[in-house]
């Protein structure tokens, strides 16, 4: 997992918020590698491929990203809002740690 710093996250929570205003014809892939840059992996459980996160920042929940031709609308939203979460948790977990430096 490559480091994290607030740069790398605004172009994620940047990229989120288009596919959020934009979200019809979006792949899983797309949502994987996001997923995969805020720190989750692929975990096998569940029938749709799942991802999780262990470390920092806390415990997040699991995120299901069905992998099967364009996601739903909905469906892609809700993986948004799910990594956004991720962004902002990311972004506290940044500041903490950057003021014990």
């Amino acid at each position: 997992c490559n480091i994290m710093n607030l740069k790398t996250l605004f172009k994620i929570k940047r990229e989120l918020l288009q596919i959020y205003k934009s979200p019809q014809g979006r792949k899983a892939l797309e949502f994987e590698s996001l997923a995969k840059q805020l720190g989750r992996y692929k975990d096998n459980r569940g029938k749709e491929p799942t991802y999780t996160r262990e470390r920092d920042p806390a415990l997040a929940p699991p995120l299901s990203i069905p992998n099967h031709g364009d996601l739903k609308i909905g469906t892609a939203r809700s993986i948004v809002n799910t990594l956004l979460n991720d962004v902002d948790e990311w972004e506290i977990y940044l500041k903490v740690n950057e003021d014990n430096d």
